[in-house]
């Protein structure tokens, strides 16, 4: 289960110095994220694309951030559209759609995003385009895949909202083992003002 999840902005348009105008909806699911499709811009979610994405994605985050205030209903403070979420063909006969999120400061996530997927399930299910019923298997810019269903819906202040499950899988990759030398004058670390 994630955060419950709403469309903020349905159909904002926003310009961009190199794609022209952009238009999307802006989408809570844990984080605020512009939602816009890649074909409407020739961009394919591949790895050949990667550097056209990467630079869509950073000026479409940059005039949403410019152009619109977004604040949580439950937040006293106002937030950030942290990214672009780029939707397009997904490669795997199994997927319903490949998506791209580029988030921060021009990162490219490997995984379809589950904040991202979170908010692409409330988006589709709020605009009719998906069912109670359904699973969205949303794939990455990779081809690793997450799967996002509606389990419930609610409001968050006065936006219809639900409330998504997202599961995928992960992997071990290791162990740490942190270790603190009582001997050590900073140990319970230190401040600097």
């Amino acid at each position: 289960m994630n955060a419950p999840s709403f469309i903020y902005h349905r159909d904002v348009k926003v310009s961009t110095p190199t794609f022209g105008d952009v238009i999307g909806d802006i989408v809570y699911g844990g984080v605020f994220y512009f939602y816009t499709r890649g074909k409407s811009h020739g961009l394919p979610i591949r790895e050949s694309s990667i550097d056209a994405l990467t630079q869509f994605g950073a000026e479409v985050t940059h005039a949403a951030n410019t152009n619109f205030l977004v604040k949580h209903p439950d937040s006293a403070e106002e937030g950030v559209i942290y990214g672009t979420v780029i939707d397009g063909e997904s490669r795997h006969a199994g997927s319903s759609q490949a998506n791209c999120c580029i988030f921060a400061d021009r990162e490219v996530d490997r995984s379809p995003t589950g904040t991202g997927t979170a908010g692409r399930v409330a988006q589709l299910f709020l605009r009719g385009e998906l069912q109670r019923d359904e699973i969205l298997v949303n794939e990455s810019i990779i081809g690793s895949v997450f799967r996002g269903r509606v389990i419930g819906e609610t409001t968050v202040g006065d936006f219809p909202a639900i409330i998504p499950e997202i599961s995928g899988n992960a992997y071990l990759y290791g162990f740490c083992k942190w270790l603190i030398d009582p001997r050590d004058p900073f140990r319970n670390g230190f401040l600097v003002k």
